[in-house]
């Protein structure tokens, strides 16, 4: 799979470029199942959202907090070209408050990287945390919340490669 080019992009760019013929298959996140007009789509993994404080911030000491409570805290985010930010503003809607946020960023680490530094706090799914990034990760408590669903997609029309197809295969594979 040497032969394959990767680009790093949000959810919603990646599409925009996978309709427009600059990507043969993309990564795709979501949060409602994948119906693109003359795409090909496979979802394969559903991850939770997930709140990060920094290790000397008063929630560390919790393993779950409700999203209301973090109404009078600031927000380090992810920008508008992930599907975070929707799922953000639904979580912030059903608490009933207006978000504090202090910086966004299409950069995850640079995200991880304030919340450790205690500058704020931030909302991402537990796609994006591993167990060496330096914050505590809290589960919400809340019933009514949106899950990041991970989905594989190419044009109908698109021919795929032999590393392609093994790509594929190998993803798709995971679901099952």
């Amino acid at each position: 799979m040497s032969h394959l080019d990767t680009y790093e992009h949000g959810s919603k760019e990646l599409l925009r470029m996978l309709e427009q013929g600059q990507l043969d298959i993309a990564l795709l996140g979501s949060l409602e199942a994948l119906h693109q007009a003359r795409l090909h789509t496979q979802e394969f993994a559903h991850y939770p959202f997930k709140v990060i404080v920094g290790k000397n911030h008063p929630l560390a000491r919790q393993k779950k907090v409700s999203f209301a409570a973090l109404k009078n805290e600031r927000f380090i985010v992810p920008g508008s070209e992930f599907f975070h930010e929707q799922a953000f503003k639904q979580m912030c809607h059903n608490a009933h408050f207006r978000p504090k946020v202090l910086f966004r960023t299409p950069d995850i680490h640079v995200i991880k990287a304030m919340v450790a530094e205690n500058l704020g706090i931030s909302f991402l799914t537990q796609l994006a945390i591993v167990p060496s990034d330096d914050v505590v990760v809290l589960a919400i408590t809340d019933d009514d919340q949106p899950t990041f669903r991970l989905s594989l997609a190419t044009r109908e029309t698109e021919v795929l490669s032999a590393d392609q197809q093994k790509l594929w295969q190998l993803l798709t594979e995971q679901a099952k």
